[in-house]
C-alpha cells in the first residue's frame, strides 16, 4: 500500500493541470462504470454508457502518458537522468573534395555559327547528343504551337 501511495505523490508533481484532468477522467469513469452497472437501455445493441467508459479511459491513459513525458529532464545529453551526455562524434570533417564541382546544366546555350549542337565545339567531347525535349521544326520549343508556322484551323 504505501508503495502506491509513494507512485500517486510522486504523479501528482508531474504536470498539474493534465494530473487534473486525468483526476476528472478517473471520475467520469467510476460514474460510467456504475451506469454501465445499473442502466441496461441498450440502444443498437450497444450499453449506453460503454462508449463515455471507453472515452475515460483513454483520456486518462493519454494524460497520465503526456504529464509523465513532460515531467522527464531535457538537455543534450537524451538519456535518463544520472547519465552523462554522449561524447561528440570523433576526429574532424572529412576535407573538401579537390576534383572541381560540375557545371549544372541550366538550359539551352547557341551552338557556333556552322557547328551542330552537341558537337565536340559545344564543349562535349564527343559521346552523347542531347536530345530536345519537344523535337519540332520550329524554333518553339512548345508542344502545342510553332510559332514560326500559321496555325492549321482544327
Amino acid at each position: 500500500m504505501s508503495l502506491v501511495l509513494a507512485a500517486l505523490r510522486r504523479a501528482a508533481q508531474w504536470h498539474r493541470p493534465l494530473m487534473l484532468m486525468v483526476a476528472s477522467m478517473l471520475l467520469l469513469l467510476v460514474v460510467s462504470a456504475a451506469g454501465l452497472a445499473l442502466d441496461g437501455r441498450m440502444p443498437f445493441g450497444n450499453p449506453v454508457w460503454l462508449k463515455l467508459l471507453k472515452l475515460a479511459v483513454s483520456l486518462a491513459v493519454y494524460g497520465t502518458t503526456l504529464a509523465w513525458m513532460l515531467s522527464l529532464p531535457t538537455g543534450s545529453g537524451g538519456g535518463p537522468p544520472g547519465r552523462p551526455p554522449s561524447p561528440p562524434s570523433p576526429g574532424p570533417p572529412p576535407p573538401p573534395s579537390s576534383r572541381p564541382a560540375s557545371r549544372p546544366v541550366t538550359g539551352h546555350r547557341p551552338a557556333p555559327a556552322g557547328v551542330r549542337a552537341g558537337g565536340a565545339a559545344a564543349g562535349r567531347s564527343g559521346g552523347a547528343r542531347r536530345r530536345r525535349a519537344f523535337p519540332s521544326k520550329c524554333s518553339s520549343h512548345r508542344r502545342d504551337r510553332c510559332f514560326d508556322q500559321p496555325q492549321r484551323e482544327l
